[in-house]
């Protein structure tokens, strides 16, 4: 998946076309949710696929790893910490930093 590199977004896409992907990743993410969690082997082969992991774009990070943490996804902790520490808005990190905190404070603190 392109979204990854935004710098290449950016030289190839419109805004409009790139902020309209943006939104249909964000309804994939929410839509795996609709009929309960999908199962943690489904999100890894999702990530192998398309790299969601790597996805640089705040609304796909706070969804994406709020579910990889969901299904219990440990590998990406890592990722939710530094999204955490690095991104300003309390929109996107609030909710991620509880989870985190709420779920793994007995393993990683």
């Amino acid at each position: 998946m392109l979204l990854h590199n935004s710098t290449h977004c950016k030289n190839v896409w419109s805004a409009k076309t790139h902020a309209h992907l943006i939104l249909c990743v964000v309804a994939f993410i929410e839509e795996l949710q609709r009929d309960g969690l999908p199962s943690l082997e489904l999100i890894r082969a999702i990530d192998a696929a398309y790299h969601m992991t790597a996805i640089q774009n705040a609304e796909v990070r706070m969804r994406w790893q709020t579910l990889c943490l969901m299904v219990g996804d440990e590998q990406i902790i890592p990722h939710a910490i530094a999204f955490a520490k690095e991104q300003g808005r309390m929109k996107f990190v609030r909710p991620l930093y509880k989870y985190v905190l709420d779920t793994y404070t007995t393993t990683y603190h």
